[in-house]
């Protein structure tokens, strides 16, 4: 990638659709730059069916998806949270996992894959899955 300069900020926005963002061309030399945390919101609770009733998603679905993370990733933070919907004026109990990998095109692949694996495992309308700016450790 080529060096944008010292306050120069660019949007870059793979063919996927994956929105990564580039800010600090110090940190793009760095090779522990290429790090950024990808948050995934899994649903411990299913949207609204025909009849308006919510239902609890099957362990079973949860152990899955968090043997998959612990296959494909070297480290990852589970946190219980609370959000709101403003589309289904509802607030969803999920799972908050914060992974922090590298991104290249094979990994971005691999996220953008497991996402809509995710999206038919939970019966959603569209997963939350998004990468932060790069980070480093310290």
């Amino acid at each position: 990638m080529q060096n944008l300069g010292a306050t120069a900020a660019a949007e870059l926005k793979s063919e996927s659709g994956l929105r990564l963002l580039v800010e600090d061309p110090i940190a793009q030399s760095d090779t522990s730059a290429t790090l950024r945390t990808v948050s995934v919101l899994i649903p411990l609770i299913y949207n609204r069916g025909r009849l308006g009733i919510r239902l609890p998603v099957g362990l079973g679905k949860i152990w899955r998806t968090i043997s998959e993370m612990r296959r494909d990733f070297s480290g990852f933070t589970l946190s219980l949270c609370v959000g709101w919907c403003k589309a289904d004026e509802t607030w969803d109990l999920h799972l908050r996992v914060e992974i922090d990998t590298e991104i290249t095109s094979d990994s971005e692949i691999k996220l953008l894959t497991w996402k809509e694996i995710l999206r038919v495992r939970f019966c959603q309308r569209e997963m939350y899955m998004k990468a932060s700016h790069p980070i480093r450790w310290l």
